[in-house]
């Protein structure tokens, strides 16, 4: 069962997530992530489903067409915001060394491109913001806890969750 009444279940296999890792979580940050080269969130369901292709998974995903998908539920951590990379926000270092999939909630944006260039939809926007609000009401998540991806890895996602 899905923790966001407007997420479709794509559950990926156990073997992807921290199971447990986020009950009394203690201040949340939620990471905005942009996919490169899907273009549908069907596709990306694939992806992370597949037991041969990398560990990554995100809590949800947001399709062009305005479809939100739901990949790991929020009780655990999703594989998607591991470690820091040299010139990362620093606001991550108040969290200290323990692995960031445990105290975040990722969510994935479909973008077809490569490069993530692609202007996100209105449908798209309105339904990553509506999923946005719904998780900063739900945890207490004030606005200065959303970061995108690129503040945790500056180099290898430089251009995430966009230009």
């Amino acid at each position: 069962m899905v923790d966001y009444s407007q997420a479709i279940a794509m559950f990926v296999p156990s073997q992807k997530i921290f199971i447990g890792a986020h009950p009394g979580m203690q201040e949340p940050s939620i990471v905005i992530h942009k996919t490169a080269g899907f273009s549908t969130i069907e596709q990306l369901g694939s992806f992370f489903g597949s037991l041969t292709e990398t560990d990554a998974s995100t809590h949800y995903g947001v399709g062009l067409d305005g479809r939100v998908a739901q990949f790991v539920h929020e009780s655990d951590g999703a594989g998607g915001n591991c470690c820091l990379e040299a010139g990362h926000d620093t606001y991550w270092d108040s969290y200290g060394a323990i692995n960031l999939n445990r105290v975040t909630f990722s969510i994935e944006h479909i973008d077809p491109t490569k490069d993530n260039s692609t202007t996100p939809t209105q449908a798209q926007l309105d339904a990553s913001f509506a999923l946005v609000l719904y998780l900063c009401k739900k945890y207490t998540i004030p606005s200065t806890r959303i970061k995108p991806h690129s503040s945790l890895d500056p180099i290898s996602r430089a251009r995430c969750p966009g230009n």
